[in-house]
Order: C-alpha cells, then sequence, then structure tokens
C-alpha cells in the first residue's frame, strides 16, 4: 500500500461531517442526536449519521499507512474521536507569507501617538456562519463608535455607520489594513487555525479574541488579547491595553514580526513536511 498523508483542517475527518463542534460533543457517540439535523424523524437522522460516520472509521482502519497531520493543537485534539481510534496525528501548523507582510504599504499613514485620541479598530463583516461570532459584538458597536473609528471588511453584510472595505481580495491590501489600523477584533468562537491572527500581529497590529473561543493559534503570543465580549467593559479595557502594546511595539521596531518569522514562515513549515515525507519512504 502506498503512504497517505492527510491534512487535516478541522474537526470534519472526526465527525459525520460537522467541521467545528458548536457546543456539540456526540462524535464521541457516532454523532447520534445530531443537533444540526431536523429532528422530524430521528430514526433517519440516525441512520445518516451512523453511516457516514461508520464509513470514515472504515476507511481510516482499512488505510493502512496513513499519516495524519493536523494544522493546530487545537485540531489534533479531536484525536479522541472513536474514528481516528487516538490514531497518531502530527502537528504542523498552517504557514504565514511573511514576506508580503513585510512588503505591505498601509492605505493610510500608519498608527503613532495619534492612536491614543481616536484608535482606528477593525472588524469582519456580519456572515451567516455561527462560529463567526459577529452577534458577540454586533450589540456593542454602536457603543463603540462613540469612542473609536470602527473599520471592517470581507464578505457578508456592511454597516451604514461604519467605514466598510469590503471584501479584500490582494493579500497586500489586506496587509497594509491591518497596518493601518489599531487593535484588530476577531470574535470567532472556532478557527481550526486563525491565520488572520497571526497575519495582523505580523503586521504590527494586537488582536483581540474571545476568552472563551475554541481557536488553534497559541493565545500566549503577545499580539493576542483576551476579552469577555459579554461586558463592553472589559472589551474596552483590552482595547486600551492592546492600543498601549502596539505603540510599544512600534517604537520597538515590530519585534512581532521576528517572532512570526521564527514559526510560522513557509520555509520552516516546509521542512516539517520534508522530514516527515523522508520518514514515510525509509
Amino acid at each position: 500500500k502506498l503512504n497517505v498523508v492527510f491534512t487535516m483542517r478541522d474537526m470534519w475527518l472526526a465527525t459525520a461531517g460537522c467541521h467545528y463542534p458548536m457546543k456539540c460533543y456526540n462524535y464521541m457517540n457516532e454523532c447520534s442526536n445530531c443537533p444540526a439535523l431536523s429532528n422530524k424523524n430521528s430514526g433517519i437522522k440516525n441512520f445518516i449519521t451512523k453511516f457516514l460516520f461508520e464509513r470514515k472509521k472504515k476507511w481510516i482502519k482499512e488505510t493502512g499507512k496513513l499519516e495524519i497531520v493536523a494544522i493546530s493543537k487545537y485540531v489534533e485534539s479531536f484525536q479522541n474521536s472513536p474514528i481516528l481510534e487516538s490514531k497518531k496525528i502530527h502537528t504542523i501548523e498552517n504557514f504565514v507569507d511573511l514576506e508580503k507582510i513585510k512588503d505591505a504599504a498601509p492605505i493610510l499613514e500608519p498608527i503613532n501617538s495619534k492612536a491614543l485620541e481616536k484608535p482606528r479598530l477593525l472588524i469582519p463583516r456580519k456572515t451567516e456562519e455561527p462560529w463567526k461570532g459577529y452577534e458577540d459584538i454586533e450589540l456593542f458597536l454602536p457603543e463603540l463608535t462613540e469612542k473609536y473609528e470602527i473599520w471592517q471588511f470581507g464578505r457578508g453584510k456592511e454597516k451604514p455607520f461604519i467605514k466598510d472595505f469590503g471584501f479584500i481580495n490582494s493579500p497586500f491590501k489586506l496587509y497594509g489594513l491591518f497596518k493601518s489600523t489599531t487593535v484588530f477584533i476577531c470574535p470567532s468562537k472556532y478557527e481550526a487555525f486563525g491565520k488572520v491572527i497571526i497575519e495582523s500581529g505580523a503586521a504590527g497590529t494586537p488582536v483581540i479574541i474571545q476568552s472563551n473561543s475554541q481557536i488553534g493559534v497559541d493565545k500566549s503570543l503577545p499580539f493576542i488579547f483576551e476579552a469577555d465580549f459579554s461586558s463592553i467593559i472589559d472589551l474596552v479595557s483590552n482595547i486600551e491595553r492592546a492600543t498601549l502594546v502596539k505603540l510599544e511595539n512600534e517604537r520597538a521596531g515590530n519585534p512581532w514580526f521576528d517572532l512570526c518569522r521564527k514559526r510560522y514562515s513557509p520555509n520552516i513549515q516546509a521542512k516539517k513536511y520534508i522530514s516527515l515525507y523522508k520518514s514515510l519512504i525509509k
């Protein structure tokens, strides 16, 4: 049999079909009583989920020379699923195109000491995906606009009272946007990796995430701040802290970029894959 290397980019491989748990852990029991499916006919619902669950489990078992690579420790944690039967999983994190971040020019003048007067907050547009967590910050937006200049980007619905950049298909423009803002607020409840968080940090802009979020990036990185999104007081407190830390990072020449380069550069991640491939052909 040939060696197969499967990159696990979320929890899909460990479930009957879901990519994120959304507070459901039925994958530990063949995805029975799936809350994502209609309850009109529980018998058919359980038949479908069990069929898909067992089909994946059979494929994993019959693919003897299967090596699984998770893109984060968070994704690796789903190896406890009965589908994987605690199969060994390698973790090789996603890479970030740091050279493009380095070369990207700010779309407006860079942040400086004036950022303390009215910081610019960057948020994603509202989408239909419930795991993106936009509703957790939406109620605070009118109050936040009184103190901050708010920008938004991405797919989804725009807010008329917020400066909108729409969907950005150019990495240089996206990284330039990061370099032009004070703080990026990422409200996601779940992210298999959270590449945009690393990109923002490497560009020199701190990121505020939900304190109870399940994301793949290392939350101990110096540009990540965890806030309670149910409290406007805690959110604003973290915005103020992040603003001061951003200015300190800029005065120091953005050491966050070098920190990310040592961990997420394409060359480093490619070497890890090459090492894995070589171990399989011995």
